[in-house]
């Protein structure tokens, strides 16, 4: 079996990979630069079988270090991965410049795409920020969007306005007018993301000059914009593994070639 560790800015998703299909998704812990707390993790999982491998990637570099040297204590250390821009650039085509490399985690959705979903497609997945990633019907990643997710643009409009930051938390809510301040933003964040989605989608589709084939949802604040994206585009799917899938399907890749 190999342990999968995804390193989102807030959380870290682990799962374990112990056949060609599919991963078992095992917990989510909070993304904290704690060795002693990361190697316990690693240590649980490795109870549940005998661990050849340990994949990593994230976009916090430092706890994907420290993951690294926690890992050669539950596997072999030449099992230990970190996935990052180089190592999905040789599994894969990549048309989106280094400059400032793709985070790990939109490399494994477009990988998951390309490995497990028919092309072209994109992933959306909705975490702390919005990220939309598209792999073309060559399966070439070709690039995105970028936006705040639904707790920082909260952050933001508390942080930067004289009285915003009054507001302490946003309602949940299905009105479309919100009838007073919290309210208000409640619909302009929880209902405007959705639907700023749907038009993301609809401008890669006349960019790409065909159809999306498969638009995929993950993410912890996956849920509304999908309910709203299966009404208003065809082939919407809902994979609250994919990012883990990609991880472990590179890493397959990877130690095949070696």
């Amino acid at each position: 079996m190999v342990i999968l560790a995804d390193v989102g800015n807030t959380r870290i998703k682990w799962a374990v990979a112990a056949g060609e299909d599919g991963v078992s998704h095992a917990c989510t812990t909070r993304t904290r630069l704690h060795k002693s707390a990361l190697c316990r993790s690693l240590e649980r999982l490795a109870k549940t079988g005998k661990p050849r491998g340990v994949a990593i990637a994230g976009v916090v570099p430092e706890v994907c270090a420290l993951l690294a040297e926690c890992a050669v204590q539950v596997a072999p250390a030449e099992g230990v991965q970190i996935l990052d821009y180089d190592a999905f650039r040789s599994v894969m085509p990549i048309d989106v410049g280094p400059v400032i490399s793709p985070g790990a985690d939109r490399l494994a959705n477009a990988y998951a795409l390309r490995s497990h979903y028919e092309l072209p497609a994109c992933a959306v997945d909705v975490g702390s920020a919005l990220t939309v990633d598209v792999v073309d019907v060559d399966g070439r990643f070709v690039g995105g969007a970028i936006a705040p997710g639904i707790r920082m643009q909260f952050d933001a409009l508390r942080q930067n306005t004289a009285l915003l930051g009054q507001v302490i938390s946003m309602p949940r809510t299905n009105a479309g007018i919100g009838t007073d301040t919290a309210a208000a933003m409640a619909v302009g964040i929880r209902r405007g993301m959705p639907w700023a989605v749907v038009g993301i989608v609809r401008g890669i589709a006349a960019e790409l000059g065909c159809a999306l084939k498969s638009v995929v949802v993950t993410g912890g604040d996956a849920r509304p914009v999908y309910r709203v994206l299966r009404s208003e585009v065809e082939a919407v799917h809902f994979d609250k593994e994919l990012t883990l899938k990609g991880l472990a399907s590179a890493y397959r890749t990877l130690s095949a070639a070696q």
